[in-house]
């Protein structure tokens, strides 16, 4: 199949999800997100360091993930927005990564997975009023657990080997990167949201 007719026909969220289940047996150091490979001048792993994961597991459970709410938030803003804040916000997220936390190696698309779900749950906001409830437990729940992850990482579920702390700051990082992305997308669609007032 032609690599555009591929693009055209699973979009940029279900081929990250095949990508992640395609290197879960490949060995993870070439790929991995290494502080000292990228200060040696290998930036491209910023962006495969969320290929690649500790454990079979982990890749399925974030490759559903972003598959689910990759698929809400491509119907909701088109697949040109997401896959343009998921490039963006996959470097920056390694970055942010490296930047704030002593972390020697990364692996994982949790970080892009709560990119998604912040999309996905904005274009639910918007679009289904009557959700809001649930829509705000669920946000409120994943903060609490963000919070866990950082300061009491012995109560949280991971899925991680068990001298793998979950990274938290790439989380945070992909959820003010869906918020910086609605942020400038809406900017961009209105550069004038106030009327003229006579």
């Amino acid at each position: 199949m032609p690599r555009a007719a591929l693009v055209e026909r699973f979009g940029p969220s279900a081929l990250l999800a095949l990508a992640c289940l395609a290197l879960m047996t490949c060995a993870p150091g070439a790929f991995a997100l290494r502080r000292e490979a990228v200060i040696s001048g290998e930036w491209w792993r910023l962006w495969s360091g969320h290929l690649v994961h500790w454990s079979s597991l982990q890749a399925v459970l974030d490759a559903s993930v972003v598959a689910i709410c990759g698929t809400l938030a491509e119907r909701a803003f088109g697949r040109a927005f997401v896959a343009a804040t998921l490039l963006a916000g996959a470097g920056a997220i390694g970055i942010i990564c490296l930047a704030t936390s002593s972390i020697g190696e990364y692996r994982g698309a949790s970080a892009l997975g709560v990119l998604l779900g912040v999309l996905a749950g904005a274009s639910l906001w918007r679009d289904h009023p009557a959700q809001r409830g649930w829509l705000a437990a669920l946000a409120v729940a994943m903060s609490l657990k963000t919070l866990a992850d950082a300061f009491v990482p012995a109560l949280t579920l991971t899925q991680l080997p068990s001298d793998v702390r979950v990274a938290w700051q790439a989380h945070v990082a992909g959820a003010f990167a869906a918020l910086l992305a609605l942020l400038l997308r809406a900017v961009l669609r209105d550069p004038d949201p106030m009327p003229d007032r006579a």
